[in-house]
Formats: structure tokens, C-alpha cells, sequence
């Protein structure tokens, strides 16, 4: 099954290629998308080593952690323990750190809100991209959270605010905090109707000028056509596919368009 989906993955990420723009712009006629890539897809500089060496000091670890966990779209609560090391090596990607701290350091959002924070390593990307910004990171399980939070505090870090919740009891908690230019990264559920969920009530409470990240558009069918659903929406006026993750914007002055670019 694994090694299915693996190939049905590489499959399509050979087919976004053949479609895709460039990173660098070419080809490219909306200013405000090339500007993005020349400004933020194009660039390289973004690896914030006190990060990484929280990071690898993870890798290395040798203890495990148990907790409960609430299955997808489910409220069957089932046991876990895993290796803190096998946490860390599937809780982030690098690249996508990378992209968020750049996109995070050139669109400077007052507010990032942040669904699945795991051990808080694109937290902190974030965080070391704008500290003015205010950070709200939500993390269902405490034992996670906890091991997040001491990655804050190791990285000296007090713009983010770590909420131990899950994501449906927070949703209320967070409605007054969706002002002015918000980002909004959406990483914790990868199912199509989850999130749906979160996309449509995060939309209900946002400006134009905030922005939409939805981690692992690609990762299945369903999450296919949730992106699919996304980009019809009224309310989105231009989205930028990366394969990875979908970003969305909501600017009115711009026309209605679907990006695809390689990264």
C-alpha cells in the first residue's frame, strides 16, 4: 500500500512538472505571482541553523513517547507509542520550512495561525520570519505539545502561543484573532472533508490581503479534490499550486487564476 501510493505520488509530481511554470517567473504574466517568484520561490538563503540543530538533536533521540490518539475524522481514541525520532523525521519537511519562512519574511502577516504544530519546527521558521507577528499553533496531543513547547523555549522565541486543543473545540477560541493580514497554514488533518471544514470557517472570518496554505494537496485522491473544491471557490481569486502545498490568496484586484509552478 505504501509503496502504491509512493508511486501514484511520484506520478503525479512528474505530471505537475510537465505543466508547471518555472520558480524563477518565466513564462509568468501576472505581476503579483512573479513577483512571488522572484522574491520568494526563487530564493535560496532560508535555513535557520538553531532550528536544525533542534531538529537533529530529535533525530537522535533514542526515547519514546506514548499517547492517546483520535483517528482521522473519527472519535475512536486509540493508544500510540512511538520513537521521538520517528516523530520528527515525518513532522516537518525542511522545504516546506524554508518556503513558509520566506513567504512568512515577504508577505509579513500580523497573525499566523498555525493547524498542526507537531514539534514546532515550521513554528519557529515562522516565528524567526516575522517576530513581530503573533503566533497561535494548535497541537492536539499533549505529550507533543510539550516536547514543542521546549523547542520554543531552547530557540528564545515568545511570539507564538501554543494552544493544546483540538481543532474543532479551538475553532470559536481563535475567531477574534483572524485580523488584518493573516497567513493561515493548514497542517494537521489530511483528509478531504476536514479539511474543507477548516478552509470554509477560517474564510468565513479573514481580510483579502491574508493568504491560505494547505500543506499536502497531492498526498491522495481525496485531498485532490479538496484542493479542486478550493479553487472554485467564490470567495478565492487566485491560488498557486507547488505540488506540495497549495497557497490561496483572496485579493480583489486581481483576476481569478490557477498556478501551477515547480518547486
Amino acid at each position: 500500500m505504501i509503496i502504491k501510493n509512493f508511486l501514484s505520488i511520484a506520478n503525479k509530481y512528474i505530471k505537475h512538472n510537465l505543466k508547471a511554470k518555472s520558480k524563477k517567473g518565466h513564462g509568468i504574466h501576472s505581476p503579483f505571482v512573479f513577483e512571488l517568484c522572484s522574491s520568494v520561490f526563487s530564493l535560496r538563503k532560508s535555513r535557520i541553523k538553531e532550528v536544525e540543530r533542534i531538529r537533529k538533536q530529535l533525530l537522535r533521540s533514542k526515547e519514546k513517547i506514548t499517547f492517546t490518539d483520535i483517528g482521522a475524522g473519527s472519535h475512536v481514541e486509540t493508544q500510540k507509542t512511538r520513537m521521538i525520532k520517528e516523530i520528527a523525521r515525518f513532522s516537518s519537511n525542511k522545504k516546506i520550512n524554508k518556503l513558509l519562512y520566506k513567504l512568512v519574511n515577504h508577505l509579513k502577516p500580523s497573525t499566523i495561525i498555525e493547524f498542526g504544530t507537531s514539534f514546532g519546527f515550521s513554528t519557529m521558521y515562522m516565528a524567526k520570519a516575522n517576530p513581530e507577528a503573533k503566533i497561535f499553533t494548535i497541537e492536539g496531543v499533549p505529550e507533543i505539545a510539550k516536547i514543542a513547547k521546549d523547542n520554543f523555549t531552547k530557540l528564545r522565541v515568545d511570539n507564538i502561543q501554543l494552544i493544546n486543543s483540538g481543532f474543532d473545540e479551538c475553532l470559536e477560541k481563535i475567531e477574534d484573532e483572524y485580523k488584518d493580514r493573516v497567513l493561515v497554514f493548514l497542517d494537521g488533518n489530511h483528509k478531504k472533508e476536514p479539511t474543507l471544514k477548516y478552509f470554509n470557517n477560517v474564510i468565513n472570518h479573514i481580510s483579502e490581503e491574508s493568504v491560505i496554505i494547505i500543506d499536502d494537496i497531492n498526498w491522495s485522491e481525496e485531498m485532490n479534490e479538496a484542493w479542486g473544491i478550493i479553487k472554485k471557490s467564490a470567495h478565492v481569486m487566485l491560488t498557486i499550486d507547488l505540488f506540495f502545498v497549495g497557497i490561496v490568496f483572496f485579493k480583489k484586484n486581481i483576476f481569478k487564476q490557477n498556478f501551477k509552478i515547480r518547486f
